[in-house]
């Protein structure tokens, strides 16, 4: 029986296992999360689909923090997982309305960007791990059009991400009524989740090597979506991802950060992955294009070097203006230290 490891048990994890119990792939999920009642209620429901489904899935559950290697290191020994999906981030992006602050009012101004060193903190430790073994995918469902390419700096393993890049293709399928077995080929960045600052900024999208004309009307719905309900798209994707790699499938779809590459690009899965552009777009073309949209969402990993754009940099510099010349991937651990000090102290100031 195949051997998958949920890292994290949030909405998006939930997700991912919720649409795997009623797969007809025999598999074992384990749900690894800081707190283990959380982790132990996800693996109740599943198994709970599971036997209404008549699927051979079964879910298990253990505490487990993810910001400790040797924890996680005993988890994946334990399990020997095929396939490991971190669903888990220092940052959560339901705070600003759950408990609105300086702190969240800071990020607003910023942009999304600058929460990239809170997502890589549990990234990192995962790829640290999985490098040790060689049997597991890493699969990436936080901020992976950026985490992954910071992943990829350290020299770790990353297969991809998932989310933003899939949820978008799922959209414009759905919008376009695009037959299952048609190829869609999108570049899509995690920044347009919510529509550009003009038409030349959209999301690229082909149908069978034709450009879709409107990609903004054909997103109109998702972008008007609350992003609690989204999830339900991505991790549906995410789970159909998982069966067909287990399967051995060959896939051909649109994933964020192959291969720890910035941004997201269609690709073709057989064993290895491999980007599937159209013969129109040139791989250098396709990152070049993700970088600058990386650039608009607030970050950009420019080979071992890290850069906030100047709306971060702006919002940042009463607090951290030491962050204005950009800081190497191996100092992320530094910055994310000091970005959560100024967390804890903005989440009780009050605003000027």
């Amino acid at each position: 029986m195949s051997s998958v490891v949920l890292l994290g048990s949030g909405a998006l994890a939930r997700s991912v296992c919720y649409s795997l119990t009623v797969s007809a792939t025999p598999m074992t999920v384990t749900i690894a999360a800081r707190d283990g009642d959380k982790a132990a209620e996800v693996a109740y429901v599943g198994n709970a689909r599971a036997a209404l489904s008549g699927s051979p899935v079964r879910c298990r559950s253990v505490p487990s923090r993810l910001t400790n290697p040797l924890e996680l290191s005993r988890v994946l020994a334990a399990t020997r997982p095929e396939i490991v999906l971190l669903a888990a981030s220092l940052h959560s992006p339901d705070e600003a309305q759950s408990a609105p602050s300086t702190w969240t009012r800071l990020l607003e101004r910023a942009g999304f960007g600058l929460t990239a060193p809170l997502h890589a903190v549990l990234a990192i430790t995962a790829a640290q791990v999985v490098a040790q073994i060689d049997r597991p995918r890493l699969l990436i469902a936080s901020f992976p059009d950026v985490v992954n390419p910071l992943i990829h700096a350290l020299g770790l393993p990353v297969f991809a991400g998932v989310g933003n890049a899939a949820l978008l293709t799922a959209s414009l399928r759905a919008a376009l009524d695009v037959p299952p077995r048609t190829r869609v080929r999108m570049l899509a960045h995690h920044v347009h989740l919510g529509p550009p600052p003009s038409s030349k900024d959209e999301a690229r999208a082909w149908v069978d090597d034709n450009p879709v004309p409107d990609v903004s009307s054909a997103l109109a719905s998702q972008r008007a979506t609350d992003r609690c309900e989204l999830n339900l798209i991505a991790g549906h994707s995410a789970a159909l991802l998982i069966r067909d790699l287990l399967a051995g499938t060959q896939v051909h779809t649109n994933l964020p950060g192959p291969l720890g590459l910035p941004g997201g690009y269609p690709v073709r899965i057989n064993g290895d992955i491999r980007l599937d552009l159209p013969p129109d777009v040139s791989e250098e073309s396709a990152v070049a294009w993700n970088r600058a949209a990386a650039r608009r969402d607030g970050v950009d990993v420019d080979g071992d070097q890290v850069r906030f754009s100047d709306r971060v940099l702006e919002a940042l510099d009463p607090y951290l203006p030491g962050l204005a010349d950009g800081f190497p991937v191996d100092a992320l651990g530094t910055v994310t230290d000091q970005l959560l000090d100024l967390r804890t102290k903005l989440r009780t100031a009050t605003d000027p």
